[in-house]
C-alpha cells in the first residue's frame, strides 16, 4: 500500500523582507517544513529518504524546481519530522505554488505521495508583495543593493556605469571622437585583436546584413538547443539569400546557404529548415523538417526532408521527399522520388518517381523510372531500368534492372538480373533469376534458381530448385533441391525432390517422384522416387526403377529395364526384377569372377566385361538468321550479327589470360575461365559454383554450391545442389542432383544424379547412374537405393529395400531384386565362359550347383527336391498349389515317384564275375539285420535291414561302407534267392525220395497188418469153437 502524507505547515520563513529605517533586511530563501508521515494508517519511526519538488499546479502542470539538496534523510517520530526546504528565490514569484513529495523507506525506488500541499506566504512575504510606490531615501542603506534588473523612464546623473545603453536614442548632445574608437568604421579598423574585437551582438540578438535594405545574410544564436543540459550551444544559424527563408524557433546550427524569393512569379518561395544544424543549400520551396538534425538539402525545387530524419541528404532535383524519421537516407536527384517514414539510410540515386517505402532501411533505388521497394524490404536494391518492384518485408532483395520485374514480399536475399516480367513470389528466401523473360518463381521457393529463358517455372515450396534456362520448363510444389538443366519443355511434378532432369525435350518427372533422374533425351517419364532414366527415348520408370533405351517401361518397383533398338514396348512384369530386352543376346564375360545371385554364386568366372550399343546417330539442324545486312569488314560484333569473319581470327572473348564472363544486367550468368592448350573452364548457374585454380577443361552447367577441385582436369558437373568432384579426380561427370560427391584421386567417375551417391577416394573409372545413398569405387558400378560397390569391378545393383548391398569381392557381379531377375522372352541363351571352375551360390555356399573338370555337381545342405508343376513356395519339399513332388534326395536315401529305378542295360557293364549263390545265401543269413530310422528323418520313418559297414564287410560290394546302393543290395537278394531255391530243391528231391521210400515201407508194413489181422481173427474164431 502507498504511504499517506500528512502533512501540517507549523512555519514558513521565505524570501523575508520587511521596512526598518535606513535598512532592507533579506530573510534568505530557505525555509522550515513539519509533517506528518504514515503507512497503513499508522505513524512511521525511523529514518526514511524524502525528495521534495515544487510545481505550479495540485496536478499535473509543471516542475518549477527541486529542492537543495535534491534528497536527504529524515529522522521520523511518531510521524512526525521536520525538515529545511530551499528551492532558490526565483522559484516564487507570486503565483501559487504546491509540494510534492517523494519517499524511501530504506530501500528501493523513491514513492511519490498524494495530494500536492498548497504553499501559503509568511505575513513577512505578504508585507513584501504589498510594498508600492517610492521608498524613501530614509528608509534605504547608504548604498542599497538590488538583485535583479530595474527599469525606469530616466536616469540623471553623469551616467557613468550605465551599459545596454540604445545609441539610437541620443537624441542631443556631443559623442566624443575618442569614443568613437571603440566602433567598427566604414573604412575599417586598425589594432584589433580576432576574437576580441568582433562585428556582432552580445545581448542574444540576431545579427543582419543587408544589400538595398534586403536582408541578404542572417545570423542568430538561439543559445541552447534541444540536447541536453542548459549551456548555449555556441551554434548560431546562418540565413542567406531572401527573407522569405526561415529557420523556426529553438533551432541551433541551422545553415541556408542562399536561394528562396519573396515574389517569384507572384508566389513567395521559402527555404525553410526546422532542425538542429539542418542545411539547405540553395534553391526554392525546399524544407528540412523538426528534428531532421544534421539533414542536407543542396538545391531544386519543393524537396523535403521530413521530420526526425537525422542526417538525411537530397542532392538537388524536383518534389523529391525524405520522410520522418528516415535518417541518413539520401536522395540524389530526379523528380518525384520518394523515401518513407523510418526508411534510414536509404538511398535514390535518381530518376523518376521511384519509391522506397515506409520502415525500409538501407534499401537503394539506383535510378530508372517507377521503381518502388516495399514497407520493411530493408537493404534491398533495385539498380534501374521501369516499373521493378520489391514487396514488403523482402529485405536485402536485389533487382538489377529491366522492366516489370516483381520479388513479392518476405522473400529476402533474393535477386532478379533483369530481363521482363520475371517474378519471384513471397517468402521465397535467396531466390535468383538471372534474366530472361516472364520467368516465374513460386511461394516458399527458398534458394531457388532460374538462369534465364523464357516462361519456366518454379512453382511454390520448391526450395533450392534449379532451371538451368532454356524455354517453358516447369517445376511443381514441394519439388524441393530439384533441377533442369536446359532444354525445352521437360516438366518436374509436383512433391518431387531432389529430381534432375538434364535436358532434353518434353521429359516428365511426375509428381510425388523423389530423387529420380532423366538426363536427358526426348518423351521419358519418370512416375515414382529415386527412379533412373540416362536418356533414350520414350521410357519410363517408376519407384527406385531404372529404364534406359528405347521403349524401356520399368514399370514396376525397384525394376531395371534395359531395351535394344526395337520400336517395341519393353515392360517389367513384377517389382524389383532386373529386365534386358536384348535380341541379340546377353553375354556375361567375368574370367573366373563369377556370377552371384541372392548372395550365393551363379557363375564363378574372371576377365572382363565387354557390352557393345549401336545407336544410330542424332543430327539436329536449324537455321540462324540475322539483320547483317550489307555489314563487312567489322571490327566489332553488331548486335544484329556480322559477316565476313573468318573462324579462329574472329572470336569474342579475351586474348590477355584472364577470364571472360557473360552477364545480364550486371549478374553472372556464364563463366569461362583460360586455361593450358587451349582448354578454358566454364562455369554457368550461381556464383557460388565454382572450379579450383589451375584445372583446365572443366564445366559446371549450373546449380548452386557445386564444386570442382584441384586438378580435376576435364570434369563436369551439370546442375544440381552442393555437388562436389574432389581434388585430382579428371574426367569426372555429375550430372546433377543433391550432395552427390566424387573423391580425390577418382578419374573418370560418374553420377547421373540423384542424392547423396558417394564415389570413393582413388574409384577411377567407377559409375552410378543415379539413385540413392549409393557408393561406388576404382571400375565399380553401383545403382538403385543404397548399392554398395566396395570392391573393385563390382557391379552392384540393389532394388529399393532400405537397407545397405554389398560387393564381396572384386570384379562381381551383384544384384539385389526381392522380386526376382527376369531376362527377355527372346533371349536365345546365356553364356557363362569356359572355365573349368564355375559355381552358381543359391543361398549361401551351401546350396549350389558347379562345374568341375567334366563334372557337374550339386550340393545341398538338406535334401534335393524334383518337383513336377505348381510354384514357388519358401516351404521346404513343397511343390506349391497344383505341383507335386517327383523325387526327393536327403542323406537317408532317394525317392521317385514311391519307387526307385536303377540303370542295368547290359551295354553299360563291364568286368563280368559269376556269382555262388549258396556262398551268398549263407552271407545273407549270416548278416545282421536290425529295424531303425534315419536321423535326418523328419517322419520318423520306421525301416528294417543291414547296416552298410556289415554288408560290405560280407559282400565288398559298392564305392565305400558308409551307403548300400540299391543294385548290390537287390543282386545280393537275388542270388540269395536263387541260393536258397537250389537248396529248396535239393531238399525236395531229397524228401520225395525218402516219402517214396517210406510209402514202399509202410504199405509193405500196411500189407502184413492185414495179414495179422486176418490170422488173428481167424485164430480167435477157431478158438471159440
Amino acid at each position: 500500500m502507498k504511504p499517506s502524507l500528512t502533512m501540517i505547515l507549523r512555519a514558513v520563513l521565505w524570501t523575508v523582507m520587511f521596512l526598518q529605517p535606513a535598512t532592507l533586511l533579506a530573510q534568505g530563501t530557505a525555509f522550515t517544513y513539519q509533517g506528518r508521515l504514515e503507512t497503513n494508517g499508522m505513524p512511521v519511526n525511523g529514518t526514511v529518504g524524502l525528495r521534495p519538488t515544487l510545481w505550479d499546479a495540485s496536478t499535473g502542470g509543471n516542475l518549477i524546481a527541486g529542492n537543495s539538496p535534491s534528497d536527504f534523510l529524515a529522522t521520523v517520530t511518531n510521524g512526525l519530522f521536520t525538515a529545511t526546504l530551499n528551492f532558490g528565490g526565483a522559484a516564487f514569484n507570486g503565483q501559487p505554488r504546491w509540494l510534492q513529495w517523494e519517499v524511501n523507506p530504506g530501500s528501493g525506488p523513491f514513492t511519490t505521495l498524494s495530494p500536492r500541499q498548497p504553499v501559503t506566504p509568511t505575513p513577512y512575504a505578504m508585507i513584501a508583495g504589498n510594498v508600492s510606490g517610492v521608498i524613501a531615501n530614509s528608509s534605504l542603506p547608504a548604498s542599497p543593493t538590488v538583485a535583479g534588473t530595474v527599469s525606469a523612464g530616466s536616469f540623471v546623473g553623469s551616467g557613468a556605469g550605465l551599459t545596454d545603453l540604445n545609441a539610437s536614442q541620443l537624441t542631443s548632445g556631443t559623442v566624443p571622437a575618442a569614443a568613437l574608437g571603440n566602433a567598427w568604421r566604414i573604412s575599417g579598423n586598425a589594432g584589433t585583436t580576432p576574437g576580441t574585437h568582433f562585428l556582432g551582438t552580445t545581448d542574444n540578438q540576431a545579427l543582419e546584413l543587408r544589400v538595398n535594405n534586403q536582408r541578404a545574410l542572417r545570423l542568430e544564436d538561439n543559445g541552447d538547443g534541444s540536447d541536453p543540459g542548459t549551456v548555449p550551444d555556441g551554434a548560431p544559424n546562418v540565413l542567406g539569400g531572401s527573407l522569405a527563408n526561415v529557420v523556426a524557433g529553438g533551432v541551433v546550427g541551422a545553415t541556408i546557404s542562399g536561394g528562396g524569393a519573396t515574389n517569384y512569379g507572384g508566389f513567395a518561395l521559402h527555404n525553410h529548415v526546422s532542425a538542429d544544424f539542418g542545411a539547405v543549400g540553395g534553391g526554392a520551396g525546399n524544407r528540412v523538417e523538426r528534428g531532421a538534425d544534421f539533414a542536407a538539402l543542396s538545391g531544386g525545387i519543393f524537396n523535403n526532408i521530413g521530420s526526425n530524419a537525422l542526417a538525411a541528404t537530397i542532392g538537388g532535383g524536383s518534389h523529391n521527399v525524405i520522410a520522418d524519421e528516415a535518417s541518413t537516407a539520401t536522395i540524389a536527384g530526379g523528380y518525384l522520388n520518394n523515401v518513407g517514414i523510418n526508411s534510414f539510410g536509404s538511398t535514390i540515386g535518381g530518376g523518376d518517381e521511384n519509391t522506397i517505402a515506409d520502415q525500409t532501411s538501407g534499401a537503394t533505388i539506383a535510378g530508372g523510372q517507377d521503381n518502388h521497394i516495399g514497407t520493411n524490404s530493408y537493404n534491398s536494391t533495385i539498380g534501374g531500368g521501369e516499373d521493378n518492384f520489391i514487396a514488403p518485408f523482402s529485405f536485402f532483395a536485389t533487382i538489377s534492372g529491366g522492366k516489370a520485374n516483381d520479388i513479392r514480399g518476405n522473400s529476402y536475399n533474393s535477386t532478379i538480373g533483369g530481363g521482363e516480367a520475371n517474378l519471384i513470389r513471397a517468402s521465397s528466401d535467396y531466390a535468383t533469376i538471372g534474366g530472361g523473360i516472364q520467368n516465374h518463381i513460386g511461394t516458399n521457393s527458398d534458394y531457388a534458381t532460374i538462369s534465364g529463358g523464357f516462361d519456366n517455372t518454379i512453382s511454390n515450396n520448391s526450395p533450392w530448385a534449379v532451371i538451368g534456362g532454356g524455354y517453358l520448363h516447369d517445376i511443381g510444389a514441394n519439388s524441393f533441391n530439384s533441377t533442369i538443366g536446359g532444354g525445352m519443355n521437360n516438366d518436374i511434378g509436383d512433391n518431387s525432390f531432389y529430381a534432375t532432369i538434364g535436358g532434353g525435350v518434353r521429359n516428365i518427372i511426375n509428381s510425388n517422384s523423389v530423387a529420380s533422374t532423366i538426363a536427358g533425351g526426348n518423351w521419358n517419364n519418370v512416375a515414382g522416387e529415386y527412379a533412373t532414366i540416362p536418356g533414350g527415348q520414350y521410357n519410363i520408370a517408376t519407384n527406385r526403377a531404372f529404364a534406359a533405351g528405347t521403349r524401356a517401361k520399368a514399370v514396376h518397383s525397384g525394376a531395371f529395364v534395359w531395351a535394344d533398338s526395337q520400336d517395341a514396348d519393353f515392360a517389367s512384369v513384377t517389382n524389383n526384377e532386373f529386365a534386358v530386352r536384348a535380341a541379340g543376346g546377353v553375354r556375361f564375360v567375368t574370367s573366373g569372377g563369377g556370377l552371384t545371385l541372392n548372395g550365393a554364386p551363379v557363375l564363378t568366372s574372371g576377365g572382363s566385361s565387354a557390352v557393345s550399343l549401336t545407336n544410330p546417330s542424332n543430327a539436329f539442324t536449324g537455321t540462324f538468321t540475322g539483320n547483317g545486312a550489307g555489314l563487312t569488314n567489322l571490327n566489332a560484333w553488331q548486335l544484329g550479327g556480322n559477316a565476313g569473319t573468318t573462324p579462329g581470327t574472329h572470336f569474342l572473348g579475351t586474348t590477355d589470360n584472364q577470364p571472360v564472363e557473360v552477364r545480364v544486367n550486371g549478374q553472372r550468368g556464364l563463366r569461362i575461365e583460360p586455361a593450358v592448350s587451349g582448354q578454358p573452364n566454364i562455369i554457368g548457374g550461381s556464383a557460388s559454383n565454382t572450379v579450383a585454380a589451375g584445372v583446365w577443361a572443366a564445366t559446371i552447367g549450373g546449380g548452386f554450391l557445386n564444386d570442382i577441385g584441384t586438378n580435376s582436369h576435364s570434369s563436369a558437373i551439370g546442375g544440381g545442389w552442393d555437388n562436389n568432384i574432389a581434388a585430382n579426380s579428371t574426367n569426372a561427370t555429375i550430372a546433377g542432383g543433391y550432395l552427390n560427391n566424387i573423391g580425390n584421386n577418382s578419374s573418370f567417375g560418374a553420377i547421373g544424379g540423384g542424392s547423396n551417391n558417394q564415389i570413393a577416394t582413388n574409384a577411377a573409372y567407377a559409375t552410378i547412374p543415379g539413385g540413392q545413398l549409393n557408393t561406388a569405387t576404382n571400375y565399380a558400378f553401383a545403382a538403385g537405393r543404397r548399392a554398395k560397390a566396395n570392391h573393385t569391378g563390382a557391379f552392384v545393383w540393389a532394388d529399393s529395400t532400405d537397407a545397405d548391398f554389398s560387393s564381396t569381392t572384386s570384379n562381381q557381379f551383384n544384384l539385389r531384386a526381392t522380386g526376382g531377375v527376369r531376362l527377355s522372352d527372346n533371349t536365345p541363351a546365356l553364356f557363362f565362359g569356359e572355365t573349368t571352375r564355375q559355381m552358381i551360390n543359391l543361398w549361401r555356399t551351401n546350396f549350389a550347383i558347379g562345374v568341375q573338370d567334366n563334372t557337374t555337381y550339386f550340393r545341398s545342405l538338406g535334401r534335393f527336391s524334383w518337383f513336377f508343376g505348381g510354384s514357388h513356395t519358401n516351404t521346404e519339399n513343397s511343390a506349391g498349389s497344383g505341383g507335386s513332388v517327383g523325387m526327393t534326395l536327403t542323406s537317408g536315401g532317394l525317392t521317385v515317384n514311391g519307387t526307385f529305378v536303377s540303370a542295368s542295360d547290359r551295354n553299360v557293364k563291364t568286368d563280368f564275375h559269376p556269382v555262388n549263390p549258396q556262398v551268398i545265401l549263407e552271407k545273407v543269413a549270416a548278416l545282421p539285420l536290425s529295424e531303425w530310422r534315419y536321423q535326418a528323418d523328419e517322419q520318423r520313418s520306421r525301416h528294417l535291414g543291414p547296416m552298410a559297414q556289415d554288408f560290405h564287410a560280407a559282400f565288398g560290394l559298392g564305392a565305400n561302407d558308409t551307403t548300400i546302393a540299391t543294385v548290390d543290395a537287390d543282386g545280393v537278394a537275388l542270388a540269395a534267392i536263387q541260393g536258397l531255391n537250389a537248396k529248396v530243391e535239393s531238399g525236395k528231391l531229397k524228401a520225395e525220395s525218402r516219402i517214396e521210400r517210406l510209402e514202399a515201407e509202410n504199405a509193405a508194413l500196411k500189407a502184413r497188418l492185414e495179414k495179422l489181422e486176418q490170422l488173428l481173427e481167424a485164430q480167435l474164431v477157431g478158438g471159440a469153437k
